[in-house]
């Protein structure tokens, strides 16, 4: 059973159609004890998600940058539903805070207060499950509409696929990379 101080799920895992180039799907982000989002079709860009996840792992992102699960399209979050929250690296681990749930059809709600701290290797491999799923489900057969479309998947995908590599380096047993 995955911990409750930190837990992201993917799953229900789809494309919108045949021409898109983000793959959606269903999460679920408990804290504490706390659902952030719980499930329900809310259709997140996995795309966009799995590599500011990923980002997250290696460097701080402050409270004035720091949706790091969206809908939207490759490139970014469009529609304005967005979760966010800030990751502060410290000492062999993370501090997650500033949680918000912004959903253009559900509200907005803050999570005052809401702070976890957990070692860096529990956040890294949580993130590692979410972002493997969603690049396992981004075939490179996949074309844009014309060639910069079809560019700029490319690159994301490589981006994602960078990211998630340099991770499974620092999550083997014997790494010397450290935390950071």
């Amino acid at each position: 059973m995955p911990s409750t101080a930190f837990s992201l799920q993917l799953y229900n895992v789809y494309w919108l159609d045949d021409d898109d180039l983000c793959a959606h799907g269903d999460i679920t982000l408990l804290v504490n004890g706390v659902n952030i989002v719980a499930g329900a079709t809310n259709g997140w860009n996995l795309n966009w998600s799995s590599v500011r996840l990923l980002t997250s792992v290696f460097q701080d992102i402050l409270t004035s940058d720091h949706n790091m699960i969206a809908c939207g399209c490759t490139i970014g979050p469009l529609c304005g539903s967005d979760i966010c929250f800030a990751v502060h690296h410290h000492d062999g681990h993370v501090t997650l805070s500033d949680f918000e749930n912004r959903h253009v059809e559900g509200g907005y709600t803050m999570f005052h207060g809401l702070t976890v701290t957990l070692p860096w290797r529990k956040y890294a491999e949580q993130v590692h499950g979410f972002a493997a799923r969603a690049l396992s489900f981004l075939p490179e057969d996949r074309t844009g509409e014309d060639e910069w479309e079809t560019g700029i998947y490319r690159n994301f995908q490589q981006e994602h696929a960078d990211l998630l590599r340099k991770l499974e380096e620092r999550l083997k047993p014997n790494s010397n990379a450290g935390w950071l």
